[in-house]
């Protein structure tokens, strides 16, 4: 059937142009944001999904399946800050970093360490802030 699905794709197009607005659109979607890309106001690190940079101007929030410290610094590990993770009430623990006021280029890196027993993770990680231009 791709050739019926096609067909339906290419009716929807004619019909959004004539209405000057994608036919398949949600309305509440379109009521909340109109058009507009929501700006994230965090960045999420996770031990499964790592990220390398996030933007400029957010906050960075380390989510860890267990209660941790994470510990964190910028430029070299300069003015460390221990940071407790909080419950999310969604089956995992966050820390939520104060990095908005770093400029593109700072780095910040972090660790954490486990309440229930005062291991260290034993890894350092490294984040690069960037503008909001780049991707």
């Amino acid at each position: 059937m791709p050739l019926v699905w096609a067909h339906a794709e290419f009716i929807k197009l004619m019909v959004s142009r004539r209405l000057g607005h994608p036919v398949d659109r949600p309305r509440a979607v379109w009521r909340r944001y109109q058009g507009r890309r929501p700006t994230a106001r965090y960045a999420f690190w996770w031990p499964h999904a790592p990220i390398r940079e996030f933007h400029g101007g957010t906050g960075l929030a380390v989510a860890l399946p267990r209660p941790a410290l994470v510990r964190w610094g910028h430029g070299g590990w300069g003015n460390a800050v221990d940071e407790p993770t909080r419950d999310s009430g969604l089956g995992f623990h966050v820390a939520a970093l104060d990095v908005r006021r770093f400029s593109t280029g700072e780095r910040i890196q972090f660790t954490w360490q486990w309440q229930e027993n005062g291991t260290w993770h034993g890894r350092d990680y490294q984040l690069t802030t960037i503008s909001a231009d780049e991707t």
